[in-house]
């Protein structure tokens, strides 16, 4: 960092608030004269985020920094980046970060055309509220959007005339050259004069991930030719680096866990009004891995939805490698029924059921296996191997990652993960270690072999952990209340990606009607690593000792236990955290805070 960019860190901390920045984003409550709240960094039901002064403090997760550190965590922002953001945002004098950016002038004249952006959006919403608007107010409407919703998103409209923006832009002073670059306008192939892009359609604003108009999205109200009508790709516009909707759905995403991924930006805003303000839109375009990382900072699962009549065609192995580009994100596909899309299936059959339906949403390597099998006799299965899914795995370069790959396919298909290994073309195919699923022995993982890498250990379950898988894995369908149970999972349990895989298929099959107990292993489709086998096993040893009368009241009371034991454990930590502060003269004034902390959560929990 240069002495320049200390300046003006310096400069904006000492004129930003930081009560105001982090107050916009999560409830700050004065409690024994500090301003605390819940963390936005992760799930937590007590308090223990706190403000010191110009700097934040979690005693759950850790984090700590200022406004700059918040802005970059929760907007996911390079450090130049939300260095300028809350300049902008404040009004802040920063000329240094222009010559940091490079070429002033480029910046300027990007300043130029993402003001012309604006102006156009004030045009196409302005045109909504005169008399031409009606048919495009009543269309909306008829499409289920209320009269709040079609302004709060930004709706509005171009007549047909062929210059209504580019006189308007033209007297506000912008260039019709860069109308033109910006995909506003179109130059006549007869005249050569600038028409503007959209007419006669409704418009919709495509927004960057700081909120600023990038393009727009014109859809038809009687039915002509393209329905749809995108901006190209501009030097703002890049549809493969842009997730419609993801300035706004960004918070929904960081609170509900999950991001949900559909093709059109109708999609999305039909979702948002149903009350899936996650939801973003992918714009047409195949889903890439710059758009996954985008959403990388705000959530660790993302819900593809697909339609049901090209759910086939969208969930192909390259989406998967996609997919594992970003390992922090787990990928899932859900599918609608056939003629259905996200707008209509959720209008048609309400909120409720559009939940159930992303509750059976599957791992997409899983789903994208199956679907490119569904309609292959199965003596075609070993030649679709061979010519389509080896080629893919060869491209893989993590031989972890790809012997992982190999064990799943190999389950999925029902070929020996060993044979697909050697036809890797690869020098290291063969030394792949190739890990037998649960319940299946082979003579491939009876020879001993030289592993590369020690599998990692799966820590154990504390005893009332252990219960719920019990009474899980030996329910009923119907049995107990699915969705509360998953609520109070994301909730109350911190679990590692083993446990929570082996909770999930437990609760998929409860869900399809089917007792996991009684399923044989080649029912089960998730991978399960060797630490997990042994709880499998003493879960089936233990069926006697999960008999029940009420397993509803039963699970509730393990949860109570479950939040209680998390409690103690946080107040421990917080003792053991408190004990170093004391010891740091830097850290003293935490001391008292730290204390009241720990009061605070002794008394919510009951615990001594």
């Amino acid at each position: 960092m240069t002495d320049t960019l200390l300046d003006v860190k310096t400069r904006i901390l000492s004129r930003v608030n930081l009560a105001s920045v982090i107050g916009e984003k999560i409830r700050l409550e004065n409690s024994g004269g500090r301003l605390k709240g819940l963390c936005p960094f992760h799930n937590e039901k007590s308090p223990s985020f706190v403000l010191y002064g110009d700097s934040f403090y979690c005693f759950g997760c850790k984090k700590s920094g200022d406004a700059i550190t918040f802005v970059r965590e929760i907007e996911g922002l390079g450090f130049i980046d939300a260095l300028r953001h809350l300049a902008g945002k404040y009004g802040i004098e920063a000329p240094e970060l222009e010559a940091a950016l490079s070429h002033r002038s480029g910046r300027r004249q990007e300043a130029s055309l993402y003001a012309m952006m604006q102006a156009a959006q004030e045009f196409y919403t302005e045109q909504l509220r005169t008399p031409l608007g009606k048919t495009a107010v009543d269309y909306l409407v008829s499409r289920g959007f209320s009269p709040d919703n079609i302004s709060a998103y930004g709706f509005g409209m171009t007549a047909s005339e062929s210059y209504g923006l580019v006189r308007h832009l033209r007297q506000k002073g912008f260039r019709e050259d860069d109308m033109i670059s910006c995909s506003l306008a179109t130059g006549s192939t007869q005249s050569g004069r600038p028409l503007d892009f959209l007419r006669g359609r409704v418009t919709i604003p495509i927004r960057d991930q700081h909120g600023r108009v990038i393009g727009f999205g014109g859809r038809t109200m009687d039915g002509a030719q393209p329905k749809y009508l995108n901006s190209r790709e501009t030097s703002l516009f890049d549809k493969g680096h842009t997730l419609f909707g993801f300035d706004s759905a960004r918070t929904a995403m960081r609170n509900r866990g999950r991001a949900i991924v559909v093709e059109g930006y109708m999609d999305t805003l039909q979702l948002w009004q149903s009350g899936f303000t996650e939801a973003v839109a992918c714009l047409g375009t195949a889903f890439t891995s710059a758009q996954l990382k985008l959403m990388k900072a705000a959530t660790a699962q993302v819900v593809l939805l697909f339609d049901g009549d090209s759910a086939g065609q969208k969930a192909t192995l390259s989406s998967v490698r996609v997919a594992l580009s970003v390992p922090e994100i787990q990928v899932k596909a859900a599918v609608l029924p056939t003629g259905e899309d996200p707008d209509s299936f959720v209008r048609k059959h309400g909120a409720e059921a559009l939940s159930k339906l992303l509750d059976t949403s599957v791992d997409l390597l899983d789903f994208a296996v199956r679907e490119r099998l569904r309609a292959v006799p199965p003596l075609q299965v070993p030649e679709i191997v061979a010519k389509e899914f080896v080629p893919w795995l060869a491209q893989i370069p993590d031989r972890i990652q790809r012997s992982f790959l190999i064990t799943k396919i190999a389950h999925l298909t029902g070929i020996d993960a060993g044979l697909i290994a050697s036809q890797i073309p690869s020098e290291t195919a063969n030394k792949l270690q190739i890990r037998p699923l649960s319940g299946e022995v082979t003579d491939h993982a009876a020879t001993p072999q030289k592993q590369d890498v020690k599998a990692a250990p799966v820590p154990p379950l504390d005893r009332a952990s252990f219960d719920l898988f019990g009474h899980i894995y030996h329910a009923q369908p119907g049995e107990i209340d699915l969705p509360s149970v998953k609520s109070e999972i994301t909730k109350k349990m911190d679990l590692g990606f083993e446990h929570t895989a082996l909770l999930d298929e437990m609760i998929g099959f409860l869900q399809s009607g089917l007792a996991p107990a009684v399923q044989p292993p080649h029912a089960w489709h998730t991978v399960h690593p060797p630490g997990i086998q042994p709880l499998i096993d003493s879960l089936k040893r233990s069926a006697k000792a999960f008999a029940c009368t009420n397993r509803r009241d039963r699970l509730k009371q393990l949860f109570v236990v479950i939040e209680q034991k998390k409690h103690k454990d946080l107040v421990a930590q917080l003792k053991s955290e408190m004990s170093r502060a004391s010891r740091d003269p830097a850290r003293r004034h935490e001391v008292t805070e730290i204390l009241m902390t720990i009061q605070d959560l002794t008394r919510s929990a009951r615990v001594t």
